[in-house]
């Protein structure tokens, strides 16, 4: 009975996240609207949910806390994660004009980018997270599927190669 619950949930969510955000309560109904203090227990547990679950969940997180990075990013990701590439770019787009040099959330947006096969526009955030995190084999690798889109192989190759370098033998670059 309580997954029934938590799917019908999560269906009004999501049809209320791909509509868009709701407006602002406004006036006096507003001013009497409670305000909701982080759950960071539930939001540590919801990580083990369904990927369902977790968009729902994350709309909800993001739309009560707008201003708060981890639920921009989260979700942001728990969309990208779930096949709404176009929604995951927008969110992760509308959240970096409030936070411009979160790493995570420029990551997001390039993945997401290059899901909803626009490579170019995923070319700029993965080159500064690249840029700053010399380490990162997954955006190295990222960049390379986004050179391959866009037919600059021996561009792609390179990255390639950076990522195996610092990640050797990682079937996930390999493929």
């Amino acid at each position: 009975m309580s997954r029934l619950i938590v799917a019908l949930l999560a269906a009004a969510s999501l049809s209320a996240c791909a509509a868009g955000r709701a407006e602002p309560a406004s006036g006096e109904a507003a001013a009497q609207a409670p305000v909701r203090a982080i759950d960071r227990e539930a939001r540590r547990q919801v990580g083990r949910e369904d990927a369902l679950t977790q968009m729902a969940f994350w709309a909800g997180e993001y739309q009560t806390f707008p201003n708060d990075l981890e639920a921009a990013q989260r979700f942001a990701d728990a969309l990208r994660r779930g096949g709404r590439v176009d929604r995951a770019a927008q969110i992760a787009a509308e959240a970096l004009r409030r936070f411009p040099e979160d790493r995570a959330l420029l990551a997001t947006l390039g993945y997401a980018q290059i899901a909803a096969k626009r490579p170019q526009e995923a070319l700029r955030p993965l080159a500064i997270v690249a840029a700053a995190e010399p380490q990162n084999w997954r955006v190295r690798s990222a960049l390379g599927a986004a050179l391959d889109q866009l037919g600059r192989f021996p561009e792609a190759r390179q990255a390639y190669q950076e990522a195996l370098a610092i990640e050797p033998n990682n079937p996930r670059i390999l493929t």
